[in-house]
């Protein structure tokens, strides 16, 4: 069989780019926002210096990096986070870490995102740069375990793996 032409190869991936479209426009729809609990505590917002994006390297690799573009060097990735994925930003994992030494320390969830809707938050578990586990535990936003096929987008899924979900851990 003669190897593909080039028009022909543009063809084929206009088409499966239209249906991952399609198919991502539907995941979409149906997305479901997750209010803060009302009756929740209220806890101090978050300063430039605590709020880090989870990235992977090449080596796959976890690592932070500022949110603000602040040129310091974050903590390494080792320990427990709390993490939100924000409605407007849905391709990324924002964090914080209650129990990193000050000046790091936030209070919780809502210190990552002033008490504004998620589309999903929980806990990250970081040994040496590398993801152990991940949860839906959340006293603040309280999201369902199942919520995170729906409201996880593709790039999120690749930074979170589903074999890495501990639903047991909340």
């Amino acid at each position: 069989m003669p190897p593909l032409s080039e028009s022909q190869l543009k063809r084929i991936n206009r088409v499966l780019a239209a249906r991952y479209l399609i198919r991502e426009l539907a995941t979409r729809r149906q997305m479901r926002p997750i209010p803060v609990d009302p009756r929740s505590s209220m806890q101090r917002p978050a300063m430039g210096l605590q709020v880090f994006e989870l990235q992977k390297d090449g080596a796959n690799n976890y690592k932070f990096v500022y949110r603000n573009g602040e040129t310091l060097t974050p903590p390494p990735p080792h320990g427990v986070y709390v993490f939100v994925v924000l409605p407007e930003e849905p391709g990324r994992i924002y964090c914080g870490g209650p129990l990193l030494p000050a000046p790091f320390q936030i209070d919780g969830h809502t210190s990552l995102t002033d008490r504004k809707d998620v589309l999903y938050a929980g806990e990250l578990r970081l040994f040496n740069r590398r993801l152990l586990s991940w949860n839906h535990n959340s006293g603040h936003y309280r999201p369902n375990g199942e919520l995170r096929h729906v409201n996880l987008i593709p790039a999120v899924r690749l930074l979170l793996p589903g074999h890495l979900f501990d639903p047991c851990s909340t």
